[in-house]
């Protein structure tokens, strides 16, 4: 039996030239599952080791009967991947933002009305994982 999967675009944002952010985030379903695995990688942009992995790690999902339930952001950082400037890469500096890593991360309770671009990517993530009983970040 292989688990059942659905795969949900989120749109974050898009730039002034209108190109646009967005996040896949599959969802794998078992019918036996009693816990939820989140799984994301690339949080910090370049860190790009991880995004291949939850790849691997999907089709292991699909091939293997594992009774969990899972939520897998591969790259859950496009704005950070794409940061380059005349083609080098800048790393996650919040280019697209216009902001340098000063967000406070314990703000959390006060993220249902947060305005800033950065903020919605933030708690999007956070929403994400609420529901799962092991959270990892590769």
């Amino acid at each position: 039996m292989t688990p059942k999967f659905t795969c949900e675009t989120i749109p974050l944002h898009s730039t002034a030239s209108d190109a646009t952010f967005e996040i896949d985030v599959w969802r794998y379903f078992h019918p036996d599952a009693t816990k939820t695995v989140y799984l994301q990688a690339g949080i910090h942009g370049i860190e790009l080791t991880g995004i291949p992995v939850v790849h691997e790690f999907m089709k292991e999902i699909e091939a293997n009967q594992l009774a969990y339930n899972f939520i897998c952001v591969p790259l859950s950082n496009p704005m950070g991947l794409d940061s380059q400037i005349m083609g080098v890469q800048t790393g996650y500096n919040n280019l697209h933002t216009n902001q340098q890593n000063c967000w406070n991360w314990n703000r959390i309770g006060n993220l249902k009305d947060e305005p800033s671009q950065e903020g919605r990517w933030i708690k999007t993530l956070l929403d994400l994982s609420a529901p799962a009983d092991i959270v990892l970040d590769l």
